[in-house]
């Protein structure tokens, strides 16, 4: 059997961006919203009258940044991402607000060095390859100062499931290939979820104290959003899908092969699924860390 993993590359839908994606991470960002209930954990002490630096690691179109700053517009912010395509226009932004370009993946300029009081990322599973995270908690602790805030926003995509209205145990549902494909696609590719299960003891080995480690089911009213959400994900996947068929692996839900034709009529079989109430969603999971002096 082919590796899947050899055929798909699940990175390049970030790096090659357009105004779709974005705004499904306005859709992201406002799931995320509803869920948690908050931007900044409440115990991340940002409310002071002391002005703070704050970083957005991997922040695509900063909705995330934007939203902070309007509701503490006295401190600095700062959104960095591998590509500029996202950004806001620079002339329309708060003074206090800036994008720049960088990937966390290569070194730490000196400016930024242990430069912020807050750092956030979100999302950034899909950088993320056989459980080596270890660069990546490297770099965003090296942007902190010593007694700043780290705050992941994580989605769990072991725990992604399809749901379907009918009760019926027989029923074949496209929404729940679709997922199996998709888990069967990260699989092949090194994407594993054991770094996110040890990430909380990953940090406290890097001097940090763990204050918060919350995970979040998928609200079942937000059903059309998460649909929204993965659907519009795995329509970007389409165009990087082989056009020959690649062998999958035994298993429930799963056909018995997927190329790039096979590929789009399940994402729009279960496009038309989601009109009936059919539906994927996550775990998302939240946690944060305080750098130790």
């Amino acid at each position: 059997m082919a590796s899947v993993g050899s055929e798909y590359d699940a990175q390049a839908y970030w790096k090659e961006q357009d105004f779709q994606t974005s705004a499904r991470l306005h859709l992201q960002h406002w799931i995320w919203n509803y869920q948690l209930g908050y931007q900044v954990h409440p115990l991340v002490d940002i409310g002071g009258t002391r002005p703070l630096k704050i970083a957005d690691v991997a922040c695509g179109n900063g909705a995330w940044l934007l939203e902070v700053q309007r509701k503490w517009p006295r401190h600095e912010y700062h959104g960095f991402d591998l590509t500029s395509s996202h950004f806001p226009g620079q002339p329309w932004l708060p003074q206090n607000t800036n994008f720049s370009v960088w990937d966390l993946f290569t070194d730490i300029p000196a400016h930024m060095e242990e430069a912020f009081d807050i750092v956030h990322i979100r999302a950034i599973a899909s950088a993320v390859r056989n459980n080596e995270v270890q660069t990546i908690v490297q770099k965003l602790l090296g942007l902190l100062k010593p007694g700043g805030y780290l705050q992941w926003d994580e989605q769990d995509s072991s725990t992604l499931q399809g749901r379907i209205v009918s009760k019926s145990t027989d029923a074949k549902s496209s929404m729940k290939s679709l997922v199996a494909v998709q888990k069967a696609l990260h699989a092949g590719h090194g994407m594993l979820w054991d770094w996110l299960q040890d990430l909380p003891s990953t940090l406290e080995q890097a001097n940090c104290e763990i204050m918060v480690n919350d995970v979040f089911n998928p609200s079942p009213e937000l059903s059309r959003a998460w649909a929204d959400n993965l659907l519009t994900v795995c329509m970007g996947v389409i165009d990087r899908m082989p056009e020959r068929d690649i062998p999958l692996p035994e298993a429930s839900d799963l056909p018995e092969s997927i190329s790039r034709k096979s590929y789009a009529k399940l994402v729009q079989e279960a496009a038309v699924e989601s009109t009936k109430g059919s539906w994927m969603g996550m775990n998302q999971v939240v946690i944060v860390a305080k750098k130790l002096s």
